[in-house]
């Protein structure tokens, strides 16, 4: 079976959460459909564990979800990349940290973190952020090859926090583009990269990363 739009299905929990005497927050469901991906099972299974979780005044909150899930804040996952875009180690390692603390599951704050980046290159591509495109498809990249790494870590906050760092340090780079590539990855090795990260991203203008 094919995902439920996310819209769709964000309504639907809200619906049947109603039907159950419960208020669920838009935003709380938003978090349950990004969740689940798209599988109505998986939603209604989630939906009733927060249900279940949620105190007598029967309103479902983000946070709630969030402490069912496993997941962060996104105004935390936001500064966080930010930390991790100007480069700033010390702050983004501090920040995860504290998300990590408040019960955030690790590959939980990985797929949020690829998700906020997403957002963030396509926002470049259509001129809508400072960022440089080159140096955010390189980060792109990074989280790309960690994802099986996190996936199958018997220690996932590590594997986490050695990826901010990585991502802190290229992002250190003043631009990337300006890099020496035989000092890199080789004149064919950086097209290959490029082309590898451009396929995900049609609107994007490769004389832009070269």
């Amino acid at each position: 079976l094919k995902p439920v739009q996310f819209n769709i299905l964000s309504e639907y929990l809200i619906n049947i959460a109603g039907k159950e005497q419960y208020t669920l927050d838009p935003e709380a469901s938003g978090i349950i459909t990004e969740e689940s991906e798209g599988s109505v099972r998986d939603a209604l299974s989630i939906l009733e564990q927060v249900l279940m979780a949620t105190n007598a005044n029967n309103v479902v909150s983000s946070d709630i979800v969030l402490n069912v899930v496993g997941g962060a804040r996104h105004s935390d996952i936001i500064q966080l990349l930010d930390f991790i875009i100007l480069a700033n180690i010390k702050e983004a390692l501090k920040k995860s940290e504290d998300i990590l603390r408040n019960g955030a599951d690790p590959f939980g704050v990985f797929k949020q973190l690829q998700k906020e980046l997403y957002i963030c290159i396509i926002n470049t591509v259509k001129n809508k952020s400072k960022y440089k495109l080159s140096n955010l498809l390189y980060l792109w990249q990074i989280l790309l090859k960690q994802y099986e790494n996190m996936k199958n870590a018997i220690f996932p906050e590590c594997i986490l926090n050695a990826t901010i760092v990585i991502l802190a340090k290229t992002a250190s780079f003043p631009d990337i583009e300006t890099l020496s590539i035989d000092k890199q990855l080789g004149n064919d090795a950086n097209k290959e990269l490029l082309n590898s990260v451009l396929d995900q991203f049609p609107e994007a203008n490769i004389t832009e990363v070269e």
